[in-house]
């Protein structure tokens, strides 16, 4: 993969504004569009399964990336696989975390069959540590930058470390997950993101103030895959 792929988050936009907010994505180039969705429980926001039909229904050239906030993953992963995977014209990420309350080792060998790239998502407060046992069965670990749950927050710059960490493990054994950095990637975080390792690039509220202008979400898309790792 070269430069960084764009993964623009939803997580704030006015439901009014959602379609225009997807059809600039489309336009603009977006690699992936993330998806938060949580349970009221883990976060505070407590979305509505419809969002899966309107997606299927507006998104057809932008693979999805969802990022389960939830802690009662037995129940959202069984609608998320008999349910929403049968509508989707790509195979998406599917992002848990290690730090669920139903999280448990047995979820990582069920998703196995599931036709999905599986990813495993951790908190600013939890270390590589607590999912090491789990990288040889990812596509995706998804470092967080600011506490779940609320979009326009400040990265919190010390998580980006962790790239260095994942990327010793990833190339020791030979493991082939992606490193997401998520949240608070903008003009003045994203080279440091990039720089740390990252290769997925959550995006909220930088992507989301360009909305109304298709031109200027092209060109920040745009510069945002372009970022190189300094030499």
């Amino acid at each position: 993969m070269s430069g960084a792929w764009v993964a623009p988050s939803f997580l704030g936009v006015p439901a009014k504004k959602l379609e225009n907010f997807l059809l600039a994505l489309e336009y603009g180039g977006a690699n992936l569009i993330h998806v938060d969705l949580g349970d009221s429980c883990f976060i505070e926001e407590n979305s509505d399964w419809s969002i899966f039909d309107r997606l299927a229904e507006t998104v057809k050239g932008i693979p999805l990336d969802f990022h389960l906030m939830v802690d009662n993953l037995g129940e959202w992963l069984d609608f998320f696989i008999g349910d929403v995977l049968p509508k989707l014209s790509r195979e998406p990420y599917l992002t848990i975390h290690q730090e669920a309350a139903e999280f448990s080792p047995d979820l990582i060998e069920n998703l196995k069959p599931a036709k999905v790239k599986l990813g495993l998502a951790i908190k600013p407060e939890t270390p590589v540590s607590a999912i090491s046992q789990y990288l040889r069965h990812l596509a995706l670990v998804n470092v967080m930058t600011v506490v779940p749950g609320k979009s326009n927050q400040q990265m919190i710059a010390g998580c980006l470390a962790k790239a260095t960490e994942l990327i010793q493990l990833r190339d020791r054994y030979r493991y082939r997950f992606k490193i997401q950095f998520d949240g608070g990637v903008k003009q003045e975080t994203a080279q440091a993101a990039v720089n740390a390792g990252g290769q997925i690039l959550v995006c909220g509220g930088y992507l989301q103030s360009a909305t109304e202008d298709s031109e200027e979400m092209r060109r920040r898309i745009l510069w945002l895959q372009n970022l190189k790792k300094d030499s």
